[in-house]
């Protein structure tokens, strides 16, 4: 059984069939959960990738549906050619006929970003990378914060955190300078002045829904 990795899921996955039915959709999901990713054996039975071994009175107590629910589960899935079963003396085998749609492993994460699917990952790094190495470019001082991280802990206690990346990139473009032409002295000062000068805010939860819009 897979315990490590991910599946594949496509937000086309809302347009199949069997969507709308809760019990389906759940013994699918969790049939492709517990697949192989490679091959194995069970009590002399080799047991492939894209299949599992299976029990109506297991999947039932994991599911939390009756032996009957998950019978006509897998009733619907074999209609439709999600899958197939095989049965044994002891158990039975089912095949996810189309495993290599679902299937995806760390390895391909990493080393294999599409075009159409950018490593969120990497660029989250690189954004944060960019922001540090900017940070260097100044000289360390009480008026200039030390990191992104400082700041945004700053905000929030204001009750504004999503103004912090604002507040960070304005004035790590200009040199931390005020108007652009003098050095900031006190950065938090200037992080009240900031805030001041936006709207009221009755609660801080408000602040998160009202400035989460805005993102």
């Amino acid at each position: 059984m897979m315990d490590t990795g991910f599946i594949k899921l496509w937000r086309k996955f809302m347009e199949w069939g069997w969507y709308s039915d809760a019990n389906t959709k759940s013994l699918f999901l969790h049939l492709l959960l517990i697949s192989n990713h490679k091959d194995s054996a069970f009590l002399g039975q080799d047991v492939k990738r894209g299949q599992c071994i299976i029990g109506r009175k297991t999947l039932a107590k994991t599911l939390g549906m009756s032996e009957q629910s998950i019978r006509t589960a897998l009733t619907h899935l074999k209609s439709t050619s999600e899958v197939t079963i095989k049965v044994y003396n002891k158990f039975s085998i089912a095949t996810i006929l189309k495993y290599h749609d679902y299937q995806v492993n760390n390895q391909q994460i990493n080393q294999q970003p599409t075009s159409n699917q950018p490593a969120i990952n990497q660029q989250l790094t690189t954004s944060k990378e960019c922001k540090n190495v900017r940070m260097k470019e100044y000289k360390k001082g009480e008026g200039v914060p030390h990191s992104l991280e400082e700041v945004t802990s700053y905000f929030t206690e204001l009750g504004y955190p999503l103004e912090a990346n604002k507040f960070f990139d304005y004035f790590s473009s200009n040199g931390w300078r005020v108007g652009g032409k003098t050095p900031m002295k006190d950065w938090k000062a200037a992080a009240r002045n900031w805030c001041r000068r936006l709207p009221p805010l009755k609660t801080e939860e408000e602040g998160y829904k009202k400035y989460l819009k805005k993102e």
